[in-house]
């Protein structure tokens, strides 16, 4: 189940360009979604398309069609996808002990 707040975060993904806002919404998807990848490839899809899809893929080196497929949402992405869009966004991901 989707949680408004995570509609909500979708909705104004669009305005996050810089890497700081994009790893603040990438962080809270990935609280609120409790394990979803598919939730936080929609997010990292909502930001890649806001910045366009065309630019975004030849800065990345990745295809517009792997792009939309492995960040649609309407399955599991790929880890090395979106730790290349990570990447690309200018943002890292990392772990720590909980």
């Amino acid at each position: 189940m989707v949680h408004k707040t995570t509609l909500e975060l979708l909705e104004v993904a669009a305005r996050f360009q810089h890497p700081a806002a994009v790893a603040a919404l990438l962080e809270a998807c990935i609280i609120e979604s409790d394990g979803d990848a598919v939730l936080i490839a929609k997010a990292l899809g909502a930001v890649v398309h806001a910045q366009g899809m065309r630019d975004f893929s030849e800065r990345s080196g990745m295809s517009c069609r792997l792009l939309r497929r492995e960040l649609s949402g309407r399955r599991s992405p790929q880890f090395a996808t979106i730790l290349q869009v990570a990447r690309t966004l200018g943002i890292t991901l990392h772990v720590s002990a909980a």
